[in-house]
Formats: structure tokens, sequence, C-alpha cells
């Protein structure tokens, strides 16, 4: 009388058949969860021929049924284990921790901007979102923005679009021209990263500006300036300015001023005010409700 152990046969080919898949996974270079997703169902096909080879020699002699557990334990475990994976896999579980393993810190250029104003703007208006950005004047008659992000990046993710347009639009009404720098985009979920941005603007030093800013950095170079900016709720405020220029620098509503051997003028509220001037102070710089205002001479 012959003995069926129900689960011994279904264990060793499923371990025999795991081992090979592993092995040739490693040679095609097949990620570890894809196999535990793709090889699970095999059990089920083991357990079904098992049972069909039980009762096609059960017709020819009668056998006696025992049940290995332990085998029968493994064999769920395993099918556990794939059905699991599936599962994570499906709702993008896995992705995210395999990102959050393998991602890196980076920082990468951003693609360059560069656009001729036309001759009747006469103003130009920036919205920035950055977390940092530097404003210069030049003897030009374009506009150029280019910078630095750093971001999180994993080899699945899909690199920053090159093209400018998807992160600086311009918009020109009547005399003004009007620049938005959007946010980058950011990533939610277990692995969610957002990208800080580090940029820089190039305008002409003879049109007026005006920066709506969103609590950020801001750092102005006017150099050889020929017009008057205005800075709008802005972090921290640094400002570079030449000792034989021709600048009045004037601040509203701040809560901290610093500045390096200058003449400065100023209230003591709780929120300050001030003001200094080289040379005749032609053209201004204005600074409203910022947290705090830094002042360099060169």
């Amino acid at each position: 009388m012959r003995t069926w152990r129900v689960g011994t046969f279904s264990m060793g080919f499923a371990l025999v058949f795991l081992g090979v898949f592993l092995l040739f996974s490693k040679v095609i270079g097949m990620d570890v969860h894809q196999v535990m997703i793709s090889w699970w169902p095999v059990i089920l096909i083991i357990l079904g021929i098992e049972i069909l080879l039980f009762l096609f020699l059960n017709k020819k002699e009668s056998a006696i049924i025992k049940y290995d557990f332990f085998s029968i334990l493994i064999i769920g475990m395993l099918g556990t284990v794939g059905i699991a994976f599936f599962i994570f896999s499906s709702v993008g579980l896995v992705d995210e921790v395999t990102a959050a393993i393998t991602s890196q810190v980076e920082t990468r250029s951003l693609p360059e901007l560069s656009e001729v104003v036309p001759t009747e703007v006469r103003r130009i208006v920036v919205d920035s979102s950055w977390e940092e950005l530097t404003i210069e004047g030049a003897e030009t008659n374009g506009i150029s923005v280019f910078g630095t992000y750093r971001q999180n990046v994993s080899p699945q993710k899909v690199n920053v679009s090159d093209k400018a347009e998807k992160y600086v639009s311009l918009n020109q009404i009547d005399d003004t021209l009007y620049v938005t720098m959007k946010r980058l985009p950011h990533k939610n979920g277990l692995h969610s990263n957002y990208a800080t941005v580090n940029g820089t603007l190039v305008i002409p030093s003879n049109l007026d500006l005006e920066l709506r800013s969103t609590g950020n950095n801001v750092v102005l170079r006017p150099r050889i300036q020929e017009a008057d900016w205005i800075i709008e709720r802005a972090n921290n405020v640094i400002v570079h300015v030449q000792e034989n220029g021709d600048v009045a620098v004037e601040a509203s509503q701040i809560s901290h001023i610093y500045h390096d051997h200058v003449e400065w003028k100023s209230s003591e509220s709780e929120l300050q005010e001030g003001s200094f001037t080289i040379g005749e102070g032609k053209n201004k710089i204005k600074i409203l409700n910022a947290y705090q205002l830094n002042v360099f001479t060169f």
C-alpha cells in the first residue's frame, strides 16, 4: 500500500524552481521584487499537478494520505510573500520603497532662457516662487534666466524637462513685461521630495523692476543702475551696491536690518524702517515687508 505525503513534492519543486528563477534573474538583470511577483503563480500550478497525480494514481491502487504540514506551511509562506509583493507592487508601494533606498541628492542645471526685450517695455514685473534668486542689472537689451536646482533623484525618476518655458513664462502687456518663475514639479508619496532652485535673472539696467516674492531669499546686484527697483515680501534680502554709485536704498516693515559701513537712518519700532543714500540717490531700491535686510558696499 502506497503512502502519499501531500505537500512534500510541491515544496521541493517550488524551491528548485525559485532557485533557478533567482539564478537566471541575476543573469538577465531582473529586479528581486519582479521575481517575487512573477514566480508565485507557479506554486498554484505545482499544487494542482500534485493533486491531479494523486487522483490519477489513486485510481490504480489504494493509497494512504498523509500531510506534510511543514512543507505545506513553507509553500503557504512563499505564496503569501509572492501575493504580498504583487499587491504592494500594484499600489506602487514597492516602487516607493525602491526609490527611497536608491535615491541620491544631485545638483543640476536649469535650462537657460534668453529673450530680447521689446523696445516699448519700460517695466519688468517678476513673480518668483524660487527659493534663491539673484537679480543683476546689465547693459543689455535682453533678459536671461538660468541657475541650478537640487533634488533627490532616483533611477526610476524622469529627468526635469529641458524646456525653459516649463519653469519661466514671459507675458507682455502694454509697456510691462511679466516674468513668472514657477516651482519645479515635486513628487508626493513615501518618497516625496521638493526641488530647491537657485536662479539668476539678468535684466537691462535701464528698466524699472518690481519683484513679488513669496517669502524667499533674494540677492540684488544692480551694478550700473539706471532705474528703480522694488522688492516685496521677501525673506532675506541681500543688496550689493557700489561705493561710487548713485542710488538710494529705502526699507520699510523690516524685522532686522544690517548694513556695512554706510550711514543708515532707521527707526526703533518693532518693524524697522530706514534708508541711506550714495551719491545723489537718483535711482531707488525699495525693500518692502521683508524679514531681514543686509546691505554691502564694494
